[in-house]
């Protein structure tokens, strides 16, 4: 029987077969080498007695092989691909039908078709799984010519399909198998990390007590002016900046890796205990060092310490702006001490910014600075929301706060103090509700040069 002209076909497709993502969307399907499973072997019996063929089997395509995950009418596992049919029929995305390989070029030589009861008839339906890779094939065969009818194409097709969702199906079972897993895994760090943080709270409960205790000492030693203060703060600066610093550093952690979750809230307070607790430390060391403080002049320029009091604040108060505004005669340049001086600035800035009248506003500031008789003067007035008259004796006392509910630690003004008083200094308040407050500072004036407007 001559041999026909073989129509046009791809060739051996190698770069199909060993494409890196088609190779891996197999392999995750787990099934290659697997042992055989009664729900495809009835796909594929039921396939042969639909198709009324002697062979019908499930195959995949390996890189080097045909591996026979069900097969019906033989006893082989895998074949060579460079012998297997298969490997024509995954080029298209419709069934391939041979209906008699002895007169197809592509396979008359072919070892299965040329031995004793060989391939004549073959049928072949490509496997895609759900993100287009081809996996492998859905054949009968049968060892005499024949066509295949449409009622056996459909069999096909729908058996196909069948087997398809299947092992989709056991894909998906593992992916949930596996999120199980990783719940459950989630559900015990969440658990180890509430407990984690149920103690860290019962800590920051015990020192707020502890802290609270050694404040209202701290004030009863500092009314008598007695050495149990400056020991105090030789202590907080030792033995309570490591926990601080640790309880600030779990908050931001805990932020960080729980960004949406229900402790998010409470991470964000430990964030705030911890860091009102290193600022009231900051301040009480800072104190604890003025007892000790050197004085040491240099050329001072108002606009410059202005500057470095707002880049100081940056970080205790992110977004905060002023409005600042020189009297007219105003003097710029004196002599005194330069951190002193930063540090009384900054304090009332920071002051003139907490308690502007409105929260979206700037805070406004005009400066006047003179000399008179060798006294250097400097009046600092804000517009904010005043301080009321019973209030203004008591401002540059330690730890007053005008009322329960104002914030900070009431520290500021009396910071204020303490530098003038290094400077031989003095400072006075007058100030109306909702009218504004200017604070009039007076100090002794070294060489110094001056510019006014």
């Amino acid at each position: 029987m001559p041999i026909a002209s073989p129509p046009t076909w791809v060739p051996y497709p190698i770069d199909l077969i060993e494409d890196e993502e088609r190779l891996a969307t197999l392999d995750n399907f787990d099934i290659l080498d697997t042992p055989r499973e009664s729900k495809y072997d009835d796909m594929v019996r039921m396939l042969a007695h639909s198709c009324d063929t002697p062979i019908a089997y499930l195959s995949l395509i390996d890189k080097n092989r045909q591996w026979f995950k069900a097969l019906y009418g033989g006893d082989f596992q895998d074949v060579d691909l460079r012998d297997s049919f298969c490997t024509y029929t995954i080029q298209s995305d419709d069934t391939m039908v041979v209906e008699d390989a002895l007169i197809d070029a592509r396979f008359a030589d072919n070892p299965f078709v040329t031995s004793p009861e060989g391939i004549r008839f073959y049928a072949g339906k490509p496997l895609f799984s759900e993100n287009g890779q081809v996996i492998g094939t859905l054949c009968v065969v049968d060892t005499l010519p024949r066509t295949l009818a449409p009622k056996e194409k459909f069999a096909l097709e729908v058996i196909a399909s069948l087997v398809v969702h299947e092992m989709q199906a056991k894909v998906r079972e593992k992916q949930m198998a596996a999120i199980a897993r990783e719940a459950e895994t989630n559900k015990r760090i969440i658990e180890q990390q509430h407990g984690q943080l149920k103690e860290m709270l019962e800590q920051i409960q015990h020192m707020n007590q502890d802290l609270s205790v050694s404040n209202a000492e701290l004030e009863a030693a500092v009314k008598e002016r007695t050495a149990e203060l400056e020991m105090f703060l030789y202590r907080a600066s030792h033995d309570l900046a490591r926990p601080i610093s640790s309880m600030l550093g779990l908050g931001m952690l805990g932020t960080m890796k729980a960004p949406e979750s229900e402790l998010s809230e409470v991470f964000n307070q430990v964030q705030d205990t911890a860091k009102g607790m290193r600022m009231l430390l900051d301040n009480l060391i800072l104190i604890h060092e003025f007892q000790r403080y050197t004085v040491t002049p240099t050329n001072l320029d108002i606009r410059i310490l202005l500057q470095r009091a707002q880049f100081a604040l940056q970080n205790k108060l992110p977004g905060a702006k002023w409005d600042f505004t020189c009297a007219k005669g105003c003097e710029y340049l004196w002599n005194s001490d330069e951190r002193l001086w930063n540090i009384i600035l900054a304090c009332l800035l920071e002051n003139a910014w907490v308690f502007r009248k409105k929260a979206t506003a700037l805070a406004e500031i005009t400066i006047h600075y003179e000399r008179v008789q060798g006294q250097g003067i400097l009046r600092f007035t804000d517009q904010g929301m005043g301080i009321h008259p019973e209030a203004l004796p008591q401002i540059f006392d330690m730890f007053y706060r005008g009322s329960i509910d104002s914030i900070g630690n009431g520290l500021g003004l009396y910071i204020v103090r303490k530098a003038l008083d290094l400077l031989c200094g003095t400072i006075s308040c007058t100030s109306h509700p909702y009218r504004g407050t200017t604070f009039t500072i007076s100090f002794p004036l070294g060489a110094s040069k001056s510019s006014s407007l």
